[in-house]
């Protein structure tokens, strides 16, 4: 089948001090129980325990620009009153395609600190664009598609078939795997049918436990 180019721009970013039960602290919206469990009779969360879920994590962001200057700000679920802005949430994104085409997904590291990858499920693709250590290649700058050093950038080429139709998730594959999607460097793509209506309401569902590592060696390499 014939395919049309689509571009799209991701920056691995850091969300410094998330908490999934206060995205933004001391804002009254955040931080409520309305089931009213032990511990929140008044219906709120303690500042123990919201402090106590604290994270420092990582996400995928999406920009409207190459210059990653323009980021996309749009809500995941347009229904959800609560949902947090767009630069306190995770998981960062979610992403939508249909079939035929041609996905020129570029992936900015922007987190200092450590390399990443983009792996994704159920769409077509070459070794190129195989985000999973060891499995990708490097080219001839020395930069590899499963190991984007801190500041660099890779572009990876996925082609969307119609039997793709569905969600697929996608995640960092480098060296710390669980580490990195533990910390929130996750999201998911949707592939429409378009001979379908689109539903009155979506709602991308992700069930993931967010966890900090204490400690750990960098695995990967720096360059100088």
């Amino acid at each position: 089948m014939e395919f049309f180019r689509r571009d799209v721009f991701l920056k691995i970013e850091q969300l410094l001090s998330y908490s999934p039960l206060a995205p933004i602290v001391c804002a009254s919206r955040y931080g409520r129980d309305c089931m009213y469990n032990t511990g929140h009779e008044y219906g709120r969360v303690g500042a123990d325990e919201i402090l106590n879920s604290m994270l420092d994590g990582l996400v995928y962001r999406e920009y409207l620009d190459p210059h990653f200057t323009v980021p996309n700000k749009s809500k995941i679920v347009q229904a959800d009153v609560n949902e947090p802005p767009w630069n306190r949430r995770i998981p960062g994104c979610v992403l939508y395609a249909r079939p035929g085409e041609r996905l020129y997904i570029h992936v900015l590291n922007g987190d200092p600190n450590d390399c990443h990858s983009f792996h994704i499920h159920g769409l077509r693709y070459g070794i190129e664009s195989d985000g999973a250590w060891p499995f990708g290649i490097a080219d001839n700058h020395g930069d590899r598609s499963d190991e984007i050093l801190p500041g660099r950038m890779w572009t990876y080429i996925f082609d969307v078939l119609p039997e793709m139709v569905g969600a697929w998730g996608f995640h960092d594959h480098a060296h710390n795997v669980a580490k990195n999607v533990n910390l929130g460097l996750f999201g998911g793509l949707i592939v429409r049918d378009p001979k379908l209506e689109c539903p009155d309401h979506e709602i991308p569902l992700f069930i993931r436990e967010l966890a900090a590592q204490r400690g750990g060696s960098r695995l990967c390499r720096i360059r100088p």
